[in-house]
């Protein structure tokens, strides 16, 4: 379907409507986007306000080599992301950059666990449960994204 694209920029711009079929439907757009299209030369992508489920986010990954991750506000609805950092730290060998930035599951928000080193931007909640944000650049960008116990998902 985008047989040469090779950047992605989705972000879902929100209305705070009255919850029904429809606006649920609209606000997984992206499940759709994962299932029925193929990015075969993509690099680049960005999701910004996206919902969807851990499963249509790996399916997506599945599909492309990404040099460069941004994601920022993405709601996992009916999983976690703890398969999510798996798996970009085991399949995507040309990822140099990501960015991961206010992401929220069944758990809740994601707190990350992150040495000073790995942080470039590590901003923490009022609580100082960890930062909500970390941006890894080179071999970092590949290592397994670890969060804090409180999302019950801390990996050695």
């Amino acid at each position: 379907m985008f047989p040469v694209l090779e950047e992605l920029y989705l972000v879902w711009e929100y209305q705070y409507l009255a919850p029904s079929n429809a606006l649920d439907e609209q606000e997984h757009f992206f499940d759709r986007i994962a299932d029925s299209c193929e990015f075969p030369f993509l690099k680049k992508c960005t999701l910004q306000n996206i919902r969807t489920s851990e499963p249509a986010l790996l399916l997506f990954l599945h599909k492309v080599q990404l040099i460069s991750l941004w994601m920022k506000k993405v709601f996992i609805t009916n999983g976690q992301f703890e398969s999510i950092f798996n798996y970009l730290s085991t399949s995507m060998p040309n990822l140099e950059y990501s960015h991961l930035y206010q992401l929220f599951h069944e758990l809740g928000t994601v707190y990350f666990n992150a040495s000073i080193e790995r942080r470039i931007s590590g901003t923490r909640d009022a609580r100082n449960r960890g930062p909500i944000s970390i941006t890894c650049i080179g071999a970092d960008a590949r290592r397994l994204v670890k969060t804090t116990d409180l999302c019950r998902m801390t990996r050695s």
